[in-house]
């Protein structure tokens, strides 16, 4: 039996812990909306105005994206799964990668264009990307998800282009201080393209393990110049598979679904970093999906 001063101190512990979390997500909503503004109104925020103290707390600045502004920044149609390559890992110390949503109006069908003041105001990279549809939806549950239950969830997958930006430049170059406030800023996405559909009939997961990749580069204005890259799907965590699993799983962690029709981008297969921020280009990528004998899959996009 409880006495009456011990029911006191058991109300006065949750008020306190209702407090704190209150005081937590004020700040980071207060955040979120900073964001949400700069995105939509392209412009740049500060780091320093948007202090952002962990990789947990930007999960909780992307909730608040999720949850209040969807208005400006289109539904949530899917995931990205970034630093999914070890040399990224390294070098931001950590064990794992970060994930961020994709918001309606940053996803297109190539070939597609866009302006420079739409993608951010500081460009990260040019990334070349195998994208999974999914076909059913991986609700929360107290166990984590197999690789066979994820491929069984998947429709298709498709060749795509991320364009990676930032809102708040002074968060750049990318170190594990600034982590933080780059995942708060829906995970560095700037835009996604993505390319026609290859439904599962068409290729097997273990040949996903190795498809090559090509991406390239024209700057198209006074002096142009094209810039190549090429590498292989292994590069994101040895699969994309893999990559989509470790995503389903986390986000079960976290208490939140992948749904039915949602897309994925698994991280980049190849990765360009270059001076071409600014300037009109065309990007072009090439994924053999279908095997190294069968034609490319390919998407364009391109920057005014």
């Amino acid at each position: 039996r409880i006495s009456t001063p011990s029911w006191w101190l058991v109300y006065l512990c949750v008020f306190c812990h209702l407090s704190r979390s209150h005081a937590m997500s004020m700040p980071m909503a207060g955040i979120a909306r900073a964001y949400a503004a700069a995105r939509i109104k392209q412009h740049q925020v500060s780091k320093e105005n948007v202090p952002v103290p962990s990789v947990d707390a930007a999960y909780e600045v992307q909730s608040a994206l999720m949850e209040n502004h969807v208005g400006e920044l289109g539904q949530v149609v899917g995931w990205k799964v970034g630093a999914s390559n070890a040399p990224a890992m390294s070098k931001l110390n950590i064990d794992e990668p970060f994930r961020g949503p994709l918001f309606s109006k940053y996803v297109k069908r190539g070939p597609a264009s866009t302006t420079w003041k739409e993608l951010g105001s500081k460009l990260v990279a040019f990334e070349c990307e195998l994208c999974f549809t999914m076909s059913a939806s991986l609700p929360v549950r107290g166990s984590e998800y197999s690789e066979e239950e994820v491929l069984a969830a998947v429709q298709s997958v498709s060749p795509a282009i991320e364009v990676a930006a930032v809102r708040a430049p002074d968060a750049l170059p990318l170190s594990p201080e600034t982590l933080p406030t780059c995942v708060a800023d829906s995970a560095l996405n700037g835009i996604c393209v993505l390319g026609d559909r290859v439904p599962m009939s068409e290729w097997d997961s273990s040949r996903l393990e190795n498809v090559r990749a090509k991406l390239a580069v024209t700057e198209t204005g006074e002096g142009a110049k094209t810039q190549e890259v090429e590498g292989v799907s292994s590069r994101v965590l040895g699969s994309p598979v893999k990559c989509l699993r470790w995503l389903a799983n986390h986000l079960n962690a976290c208490g939140l679904a992948l749904e039915k029709g949602q897309v994925v981008m698994t991280g980049a297969a190849v990765l360009m970093v270059t001076e071409s921020f600014g300037k009109p280009c065309r990007v072009g990528i090439e994924l053999w999906i279908r095997g190294k004998d069968a034609d490319p899959c390919t998407v364009k996009l391109q920057i005014g």
